[in-house]
């Protein structure tokens, strides 16, 4: 953990050099501002914020003026045992799972900034004092002040999501579905993702785009497999099928001939005959 200061000159606007590291961060605006680029993601920053990164996500500062910062880096095996006994609505603990990836999450971002709270400097400036004086049991206590600064920003993360998820369930559920329509999708277990009912899901989402859940994830699949249809003459129909999500190839081809008006077979003939592109907004391939 240390206290210091990151200049204009080591991160001047514009630039791009990109950090990644072996460890968990999180880090303190004490004084100044700038942009914070995460995976892509530019966040405006200011006194008072503070943002958690994963080893693997990919972050880039721009400052115009030189920001003063806490910094606290741990391995995840520092609080391993401990975090098997924390829950959070919105999976925040994930984060820490091994199985976790950055870049497909769709609730990733909203765990990367925070705007705090003076109760969270105290604790900081607290955890600062530990780690530079070193007392007895100073790994012990430093152990339960972070896991108390992640409690913290979990009940925080958990009133920014109440306050997005009206406006944001469609995407969040759409992203959802792009990630996993291979799979078989459970309505429980993205309402449980996204902290909601089932009731409440299906109809929030159905609310915000005019569709249901299940309509979206056919398109999604249906695109899929007119991707593949038009772009590959090796691939059996069968295999197209399964590869785009769909486990019964019966209904395939009777979901198939109800949206587009022919078989598989024959728009796989039509795209070459045509030479036609891939319809828009499918998915893309391997």
């Amino acid at each position: 953990m240390n206290r210091g200061v990151h200049s204009i000159h080591d991160y001047p606007p514009g630039n791009k050099a990109i950090g990644k590291r072996e460890f968990w961060k999180i880090a303190y605006i004490v004084e100044g501002s700038g942009i914070l680029e995460i995976n892509g993601i530019r966040h405006h920053f200011r006194s008072g914020y503070l943002y958690l990164c994963h080893p693997d996500d990919e972050m880039a500062y721009e400052l115009t003026e030189s920001i003063l910062l806490y910094q606290i880096l741990f391995q995840r095996e520092f609080i391993a045992n401990e975090l098997k006994s924390l829950y959070h609505a919105y999976n925040f603990f994930d984060l820490f799972s091994s199985e976790f990836v950055p870049m497909d999450s769709s609730l990733h971002e909203q765990l990367h900034v925070f705007d705090t709270n003076r109760n969270i400097y105290t604790l900081i400036r607290r955890m600062a004092h530990e780690y530079e004086y070193h007392d007895a049991n100073t790994r012990e206590m430093l152990k339960h002040q972070l896991l108390e600064l992640l409690i913290e920003l979990a009940r925080l993360s958990t009133r920014s999501f109440a306050r997005k998820r009206r406006e944001e369930i469609s995407g969040i559920v759409s992203d959802y579905l792009y990630r996993n329509y291979r799979q078989s999708i459970s309505m429980q277990k993205i309402a449980n993702e996204i902290g909601l009912s089932r009731g409440r899901l299906l109809t929030l989402y159905h609310q915000q785009t005019g569709r249901t859940i299940g309509k979206t994830l056919l398109d999604i699949r249906l695109g899929e497999a007119k991707r593949r249809l038009a772009e590959s003459g090796e691939e059996s129909i069968e295999r197209i099928c399964y590869l785009s999500g769909f486990t019964d190839l019966a209904n395939f081809y009777k979901y198939f001939r109800r949206e587009t008006g022919m078989t598989p077979g024959d728009y796989r003939a039509s795209a070459r005959r045509a030479g036609a592109e891939p319809p828009a907004g499918s998915v893309s391939g391997e």
